[in-house]
């Protein structure tokens, strides 16, 4: 039973789809499919029911169509039976990476230095994985049009999209 599903950009860069349940009876997993045109879907990722109480789920598209995104909620039994929950759209600039310099990439020793020329003071940095789960949320200082962030979470080797002040984002690899 579907209490809420929710679409929002969260950056230029990124839209965030959320969802929450009352109850998830014989329920195996749910998915979030996207649509330029509102009519052919494409899958953009699984989500593993919780149990059989109510429970929240997040996920996060990371390279949302120009323009309109059409996210569809679908609900999938133990059984195989599925059913369409909802369609939400999001309406988004032009989206494209920022003027991130990261290096080194991969990353060596959980250290990162950043450049960008817009970036001064103090701007939040959030590390995500290409599920669309926040692994790190801090913060980093930029003086020169420079910043060095050192990565104090064990992250396991893969590719990451790291964001600054939900204005630029870039990937990031973990060798």
């Amino acid at each position: 039973q579907l209490t809420s599903y929710e679409a929002a950009t969260k950056s230029q860069q990124l839209v965030e789809l959320s969802w929450q349940t009352a109850s998830e009876k014989e329920n195996n997993y749910f998915t979030v499919s996207k649509s330029k045109d509102g009519k052919t879907f494409v899958q953009l990722s699984n989500l593993k029911s919780k149990g059989n109480t109510g429970s929240s789920y997040q996920t996060v598209d990371f390279s949302p169509y120009e323009g309109t995104s059409y996210y569809k909620l679908t609900q999938t039994d133990v059984n195989g039976r599925t059913e369409e929950l909802g369609i939400r759209t999001v309406k988004a600039k032009t989206l494209k990476e920022e003027s991130l310099t990261i290096f080194p990439n991969p990353v060596v020793n959980g250290i990162i230095h950043i450049q960008n020329t817009t970036l001064t003071g103090k701007q939040k940095l959030e590390i995500y994985d290409l599920k669309g789960q926040k692994l790190v949320n801090d913060f980093i200082f930029f003086r020169d049009n420079r910043a060095d962030y050192k990565i104090n979470k064990s992250l396991s080797k893969g590719i990451y999209l790291l964001n600054i002040s939900n204005q630029h984002q870039s990937k990031i690899i973990i060798d």
